[in-house]
């Protein structure tokens, strides 16, 4: 979602800035989530832009949906609404993201949602944007085994997948 308005503001090339992210998550032994976060807020105040939360929403707004996504929750609605009235079954949607709630809160689907677990800054933390949440553990697939964990040499997997991507550029898991 970074990739859309926040990493262009700045004038920095996505895959460069993922390609730089996971680079220094890898060598630290970082959390790919939190590593982002802090490198994207380094990369702003190089850039001389203030990060801040009204910002970040108003950017949603440009994020790229794949074809269908809008039109999807009400189909889905009225299938489930047509075959399982009977059951008692209530439809709710979630996100579960690598990405930061406030881009999210500004897409035209973001009152779709029941809820959104994903990223957040803390915007009065020592009066800089400061990680607050990442999202949780079940957002990543790790595919690694015990030994590989402990030489940081394992990979995890987003489930998210309702936004479009621009060119080859990686998200931070």
């Amino acid at each position: 979602m970074q990739d859309y308005a926040f990493l262009p503001q700045i004038g920095v090339d996505p895959a460069q800035f993922w390609k730089e992210s996971n680079a220094i998550a890898r060598r630290e032994g970082a959390d790919g989530l939190i590593t982002y976060m802090r490198l994207l807020y380094k990369k702003a105040k190089a850039a001389n832009v203030r990060i801040d939360r009204a910002d970040l929403v108003a950017q949603g707004k440009r994020v790229e949906l794949f074809p269908g996504v809008e039109e999807w929750f009400d189909a889905i609605g009225k299938y489930v609404k047509l075959r399982a009235e009977t059951h008692g079954i209530a439809l709710r949607h979630y996100v579960v993201s690598a990405g930061l709630t406030e881009i999210i809160e500004g897409t035209r689907i973001f009152k779709r949602f029941h809820n959104v677990f994903a990223s957040e800054f803390w915007f009065e933390a020592y009066e800089l944007p400061f990680p607050s949440a990442s999202s949780p553990t079940p957002a990543r697939r790790s595919t690694c085994s015990a030994s590989t964990r402990a030489s940081r040499t394992c990979a995890s997997a987003s489930t998210s997948t309702w936004t479009r991507r621009r060119g080859p550029s990686r998200s931070p898991t």
